[in-house]
């Protein structure tokens, strides 16, 4: 029958202090790996990507077009109001009265948290990469 032995028994012995030590470098890392994604990841791009061809049109400074998180909503009527700031590098979304970057955007097409939004746009980052370079 087994028994249940704890390997880590307290915060106060030598390997519990070990393991803490190594569970808190690599969420930094990983940290460190979202910041950059976030930072790096045009929201043009990946809102070009998740509306589609032709999803955005110019008007001016902004790409405005039909809003990806809630599809067909009551509260979106018929308007566009799905705006992204390219110079910015920001969307916002009126009838959702959300905004923010790219990983924010994934985060609310996907309801998810904030590392696996930020995985989706990483692996979401090659089909950008082909669209920005028009190939």
């Amino acid at each position: 029958m087994p028994t249940s032995i704890r390997v880590y028994r307290g915060r106060d012995t030598f390997a519990s202090e070990i393991l803490l030590a190594e569970r808190k470098e690599r969420c930094s890392a990983t940290r460190e790996w979202l910041n950059a994604i976030q930072e790096q990841v045009n929201v043009l791009f990946y809102a070009a990507l998740v509306c589609g061809p032709g999803g955005l049109t110019r008007n001016g400074a902004l790409w405005i077009g039909y809003c990806p998180i809630r599809l067909n909503a009551n509260s979106h009527g018929t308007g566009k109001t799905f705006k992204v700031d390219h110079e910015a590098n920001r969307w916002s979304c009126s009838a959702c009265a959300m905004g923010g970057d790219a990983v924010d955007l994934a985060k609310a097409i996907a309801r998810c948290d904030h590392d696996e939004a930020a995985e989706h746009v990483l692996m979401s980052a090659l089909s950008i990469l082909h669209y920005a370079e028009g190939a």
